[in-house]
């Protein structure tokens, strides 16, 4: 959580707008309702500054629908193409966005990057 407020402040300061990642299979073991606590906790200390948040769900799809449902609006998960078609369309549906960006890039414990989702230039948050 520090980290994530330090790349947020310097993303106030800078007006730059970055990618908050999960830790990889977040989803799973800390939850959903635990990602969209902290985010809600990050959104109302740097009101106005322009981040979005992925959630990692892993190899389980079923955690990405259940993410879709309680509303996350970026997440990514690991399943085959046809998977993984079904689950960008139903995001689009919702106004979510599945995240296609390498989770080996990011190691373990999550990142910020700036936008467009560049694996390359991530920052480990975590």
């Amino acid at each position: 959580m520090d980290q994530a407020r330090g790349v947020l402040a310097e993303a106030h300061r800078t007006g730059e707008t970055v990618i908050l990642d999960s830790p990889v299979g977040a989803a799973g073991w800390q939850g959903i309702g635990w990602w969209q606590h902290l985010i809600a906790r990050l959104e109302a200390e740097f009101p106005g500054t322009a981040f979005d948040a992925v959630l990692d769900c892993g190899d389980q799809p079923g955690l990405a629908l259940a993410a879709l449902r309680a509303g996350v609006k970026a997440l990514r998960v690991t399943a085959n193409d046809q998977t993984l078609a079904k689950l960008a369309d139903i995001a689009a549906r919702t106004g979510a966005v599945l995240d296609c960006a390498d989770p080996s890039a990011r190691g373990s414990t999550g990142t910020a990057r700036p936008h467009p989702f560049p694996p390359s230039n991530a920052r480990e948050i975590s």
